[in-house]
Protein backbone atom coordinates (compact mmCIF):
# COMPACT_ATOMS: atom_id res chain seq x y z
CA UNK A 1 0.00 0.00 0.00
CA UNK A 2 3.01 2.11 0.81
CA UNK A 3 4.21 1.90 -2.61
CA UNK A 4 0.69 3.30 -4.21
CA UNK A 5 0.70 5.73 -2.41
CA UNK A 6 4.91 6.68 -3.08
CA UNK A 7 3.91 5.76 -7.16
CA UNK A 8 0.60 8.33 -7.11
CA UNK A 9 2.89 11.03 -5.30
CA UNK A 10 5.40 10.38 -8.04
CA UNK A 11 2.82 11.13 -10.72
CA UNK A 12 1.28 13.87 -9.53
CA UNK A 13 4.69 15.60 -8.83
CA UNK A 14 5.06 15.10 -12.48
CA UNK A 15 2.30 16.17 -13.61
CA UNK A 16 3.02 19.32 -12.07
CA UNK A 17 5.94 19.73 -13.23
CA UNK A 18 5.04 19.64 -17.01
CA UNK A 19 2.58 21.32 -17.00
CA UNK A 20 4.41 24.19 -15.26
CA UNK A 21 7.36 24.05 -17.44
CA UNK A 22 5.23 23.51 -20.57
CA UNK A 23 2.94 26.03 -19.53
CA UNK A 24 5.69 28.67 -18.70
CA UNK A 25 7.20 27.28 -22.30
CA UNK A 26 4.00 28.39 -24.70
CA UNK A 27 3.03 31.39 -22.51
CA UNK A 28 6.48 32.50 -24.14
CA UNK A 29 5.51 32.69 -27.17
CA UNK A 30 4.24 35.39 -29.35
CA UNK A 31 0.75 36.02 -29.28
CA UNK A 32 1.29 36.76 -32.71
CA UNK A 33 1.91 32.45 -33.46
CA UNK A 34 -1.01 31.82 -32.63
CA UNK A 35 -3.45 33.64 -35.15
CA UNK A 36 -5.30 31.01 -36.65
CA UNK A 37 -4.82 31.00 -40.52
CA UNK A 38 -7.46 29.96 -43.36
CA UNK A 39 -6.69 25.85 -43.15
CA UNK A 40 -6.86 25.46 -39.14
CA UNK A 41 -7.65 23.11 -36.44
CA UNK A 42 -8.52 26.05 -33.96
CA UNK A 43 -11.49 26.82 -36.10
CA UNK A 44 -14.73 25.91 -34.85
CA UNK A 45 -15.83 22.96 -36.85
CA UNK A 46 -19.75 22.59 -38.03
CA UNK A 47 -20.76 20.01 -35.50
CA UNK A 48 -19.52 22.38 -32.90
CA UNK A 49 -22.76 24.58 -33.61
CA UNK A 50 -20.80 27.99 -32.54
CA UNK A 51 -19.80 25.83 -29.30
CA UNK A 52 -23.60 24.52 -28.74
CA UNK A 53 -22.10 21.09 -29.24
CA UNK A 54 -20.16 20.99 -25.85
CA UNK A 55 -23.53 22.38 -23.85
CA UNK A 56 -25.65 20.11 -25.62
CA UNK A 57 -23.81 16.77 -24.77
CA UNK A 58 -21.52 17.97 -21.69
CA UNK A 59 -23.28 20.54 -20.15
CA UNK A 60 -20.18 22.18 -19.92
CA UNK A 61 -21.82 25.77 -18.76
CA UNK A 62 -22.32 24.24 -15.70
CA UNK A 63 -18.63 22.63 -15.05
CA UNK A 64 -16.44 24.71 -17.27
CA UNK A 65 -15.51 27.21 -14.73
CA UNK A 66 -14.77 25.03 -11.84
CA UNK A 67 -11.79 23.65 -13.85
CA UNK A 68 -8.26 25.86 -12.44
CA UNK A 69 -6.27 28.11 -14.70
CA UNK A 70 -2.67 27.49 -15.11
CA UNK A 71 -2.90 31.97 -15.10
CA UNK A 72 -4.42 31.62 -11.65
CA UNK A 73 -2.51 29.71 -10.38
CA UNK A 74 1.02 31.29 -11.62
CA UNK A 75 -0.57 35.12 -11.69
CA UNK A 76 0.86 35.89 -14.47
CA UNK A 77 -1.06 35.71 -17.94
CA UNK A 78 -4.10 35.73 -19.48
CA UNK A 79 -6.98 35.11 -17.36
CA UNK A 80 -9.65 33.73 -19.27
CA UNK A 81 -12.02 32.96 -16.48
CA UNK A 82 -14.29 35.67 -17.64
CA UNK A 83 -14.80 38.78 -19.40
CA UNK A 84 -12.85 41.44 -18.80
CA UNK A 85 -13.94 44.22 -21.31
CA UNK A 86 -15.53 44.21 -24.95
CA UNK A 87 -13.19 46.05 -26.72
CA UNK A 88 -11.88 45.38 -29.78
CA UNK A 89 -7.70 44.87 -28.68
CA UNK A 90 -9.71 43.13 -25.40
CA UNK A 91 -11.51 40.15 -27.14
CA UNK A 92 -9.39 39.90 -29.94
CA UNK A 93 -6.08 38.47 -27.12
CA UNK A 94 -8.77 36.90 -25.38
CA UNK A 95 -9.35 34.85 -28.60
CA UNK A 96 -5.71 34.15 -29.60
CA UNK A 97 -4.94 33.42 -25.84
CA UNK A 98 -7.84 30.60 -26.32
CA UNK A 99 -5.65 29.15 -29.41
CA UNK A 100 -2.70 29.15 -27.15
CA UNK A 101 -4.49 27.33 -24.14
CA UNK A 102 -5.67 24.85 -26.70
CA UNK A 103 -2.68 24.42 -27.93
CA UNK A 104 -1.04 24.11 -24.78
CA UNK A 105 -2.96 21.12 -23.73
CA UNK A 106 -2.36 19.62 -26.80
CA UNK A 107 1.24 19.50 -26.60
CA UNK A 108 0.20 17.92 -22.61
CA UNK A 109 -1.34 15.09 -24.34
CA UNK A 110 1.14 14.32 -26.72
CA UNK A 111 3.80 14.22 -23.14
CA UNK A 112 1.35 11.64 -21.94
CA UNK A 113 3.64 8.56 -22.94
CA UNK A 114 6.25 10.02 -20.44
CA UNK A 115 4.16 8.70 -17.49
CA UNK A 116 4.68 4.99 -19.19
CA UNK A 117 8.27 5.65 -19.85
CA UNK A 118 8.87 6.93 -16.13
CA UNK A 119 7.05 4.15 -14.99
CA UNK A 120 8.87 1.67 -16.53
CA UNK A 121 5.75 0.37 -19.14
CA UNK A 122 3.97 -0.74 -16.22
CA UNK A 123 0.47 -0.92 -15.65
CA UNK A 124 0.58 1.86 -13.61
CA UNK A 125 2.38 3.84 -16.40
CA UNK A 126 -0.66 2.60 -18.96
CA UNK A 127 -3.27 4.22 -16.15
CA UNK A 128 -1.47 7.47 -15.98
CA UNK A 129 -1.37 7.84 -19.55
CA UNK A 130 -4.50 7.38 -20.14
CA UNK A 131 -5.70 9.34 -17.19
CA UNK A 132 -3.38 12.46 -18.83
CA UNK A 133 -4.72 12.30 -21.56
CA UNK A 134 -8.09 12.26 -20.71
CA UNK A 135 -7.32 15.04 -17.97
CA UNK A 136 -6.59 17.29 -20.61
CA UNK A 137 -9.76 16.83 -22.91
CA UNK A 138 -12.02 19.24 -20.95
CA UNK A 139 -9.57 22.12 -21.31
CA UNK A 140 -9.44 21.84 -24.93
CA UNK A 141 -13.48 21.57 -25.05
CA UNK A 142 -13.65 24.83 -22.90
CA UNK A 143 -11.37 26.96 -25.28
CA UNK A 144 -13.61 24.84 -28.27
CA UNK A 145 -16.51 26.19 -26.85
CA UNK A 146 -15.01 29.90 -25.79
CA UNK A 147 -13.60 30.65 -28.65
CA UNK A 148 -16.96 30.81 -31.29
CA UNK A 149 -18.20 32.57 -28.96
CA UNK A 150 -15.98 34.92 -28.29
CA UNK A 151 -15.73 35.75 -32.62
CA UNK A 152 -20.01 35.88 -32.49
CA UNK A 153 -19.56 39.11 -30.12
CA UNK A 154 -16.50 40.34 -32.69
CA UNK A 155 -18.58 39.85 -35.87
CA UNK A 156 -21.78 40.71 -34.63
CA UNK A 157 -22.99 43.69 -36.58
CA UNK A 158 -23.53 46.16 -33.44
CA UNK A 159 -20.26 45.13 -32.03
CA UNK A 160 -18.64 46.30 -35.56
CA UNK A 161 -21.10 49.49 -35.12
CA UNK A 162 -20.21 50.46 -32.05
CA UNK A 163 -16.22 50.03 -32.56
CA UNK A 164 -15.96 51.69 -35.78
CA UNK A 165 -12.23 52.24 -36.71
Amino acid sequence: MKMFFVLLGYNFACIIIIGIISGLLIAAIPSAVFTPHKISTYHDFKFEDCGRFYDKYFKISVWKDKLPQFSEIVHKGFSKGSLKGIDKAYLGRFYLETIRAEFCHRVLILCAPVFYVLNKSSNVGIVFTILYIIGNIPFIMIQRYNRPRIKKIMTSKAYKNKFVD
